[in-house]
């Protein structure tokens, strides 16, 4: 199948290279905290404790420097250093040995660093660079106590499925190895995505990016010749990995994503603005409902094996409303167009009294993650019934098909 139409060959080209020149490498430089962990084992595979909270990989049972308490941390392939909140720092007495600037691609920190020892599932990672601060962990990932980053996540190979998940210093001691697509790893660990019939490019795998994939708008024009688009209004938020962060406000539907040598038929795809996150694109921690994916980062390889061809139809379906907490209110922040509730008269702004008979003002005690999961659980609904301050009645709104303004480029 030729994924690359002829007459887009040499602008795909063209933008490749304007990819490797514009790369990440400026948020992934290695400074000395962001360098590989030394590994004092040798020979293992281990299968590691780990729970799929809200999709993202959580490893449990962590422990730092020998401690005999144990640890929740994220697993993060889009963080280049290790972090540790400040409760945990504190419980364990760890010593702040250095400050400094950084910045994640959102925010501009001065932060405590330090370097610790982490020990998972047995196997011990010395001199691991450590970020020390909430406001990076954030009440975004409620009770999660840090981060594995990219200087753990570097020195081993790991094969990672919804069911299980596993570490080895060798990827050969994994043996299903051969059941899987061998790919080589390009431009500091990115992947390579195809668009059926459009073109290709390298993308970051980001495992704390609660998604499939998304793209920086400049990207979009050069490698999807085909889709259809939902476009909205507004300015919502929903929790990520480590932030209350500003959604995208275009989503696209496109015929399909190949990773490897499987296409993903009628994948969504969304975008950002361009430069909001720090990188190019990423593919998130939602690859994993459609391939097992292995990372050998030792040997500059990955594997992919899928195991879902179609993607779930449900995520192009929606009542047509993200939601914002402003102060003690709960508004709508981005409308969909052509949605159910764009037909029914709400508005941006819109002041929402309850959805499903549960009370706004009854999150109100919660963290502020727990609240805004709490809102999208509410409105994932197939039908929403929303009461309005600005009405007496309340309002259903049923689950649409979004995706209507069909654009060929």
């Amino acid at each position: 199948m030729n994924l690359i139409k002829s007459s887009s060959i040499k602008q795909t080209i063209l933008f490749l290279i304007l990819l490797q020149l514009t790369s990440i490498t400026s948020v992934l430089a290695k400074d000395k905290f962001s360098r590989k962990a030394q590994v004092e084992q040798k020979k293992f595979c281990k299968e590691l404790e780990f729970e799929n909270e809200k999709g993202y990989i959580i490893v449990d049972n962590i422990q730092i420097n020998g401690s005999n308490t144990t640890y929740r941390f994220l697993f993060d392939t889009g963080c280049t250093n290790s972090w540790i909140s400040e409760k945990v720092a504190q419980e364990i007495g760890l010593k702040k040995k250095y400050k400094r600037s950084f910045s994640d691609g959102y925010h501009e920190m001065n932060t405590d660093f330090c370097f610790t020892n982490i020990t998972i599932a047995g196997i011990n990672f010395k001199k691991v660079g450590c970020g020390i601060d909430n406001t990076h962990i954030s009440g975004a990932l409620c009770d999660i106590d840090g981060i594995i980053g990219n200087n753990i996540i570097e020195t081993v190979a790991w094969d990672l499925s919804r069911e299980s998940i596993k570490m080895s210093d060798k990827s050969n001691l994994f043996f299903n190895l051969k059941q899987y697509d061998q790919n080589k790893f390009e431009n500091d660990h990115q992947i390579v995505v195809y668009f059926e019939n459009g073109g290709g490019t390298t993308i970051l795998l980001d495992t704390g990016f609660n998604k499939f994939i998304s793209l920086q708008k400049r990207d979009v024009k050069y490698i999807i010749k085909e889709k259809t688009i939902a476009t909205g209004e507004g300015n919502a938020q929903e929790v990520t990995s480590g932030f209350v962060q500003t959604t995208a406000d275009t989503i696209l539907k496109v015929p399909g994503v190949i990773i490897g040598k499987d296409t993903i038929k009628n994948s969504i795809v969304y975008t950002e603005p361009n430069g909001t996150n720090g990188t190019n694109s990423s593919v998130g921690i939602e690859i994993l409902d459609y391939y097992n994916i292995i990372l050998d980062y030792p040997h500059n390889k990955y594997y992919t094996k899928c195991h879902q061809k179609e993607f779930n139809e449900n995520d192009s379906k929606k009542v047509g409303i993200k939601c914002n907490i402003q102060g003690e209110n709960v508004i709508i922040g981005y409308l969909y167009h052509n949605s159910d509730a764009e037909r029914k008269g709400l508005k941006v702004g819109d002041i929402i009294e309850s959805i499903n008979n549960t009370e706004m003002i009854s999150l109100i005690n919660l963290t502020e993650c727990e609240a805004y999961r709490r809102i999208k659980e509410l409105i994932s609904k197939e039908q929403v019934k929303i009461k309005l301050k600005k009405w007496e009645h309340n309002v259903t709104l049923k689950t649409h098909d979004i995706f209507i303004n069909q654009n060929n480029e």
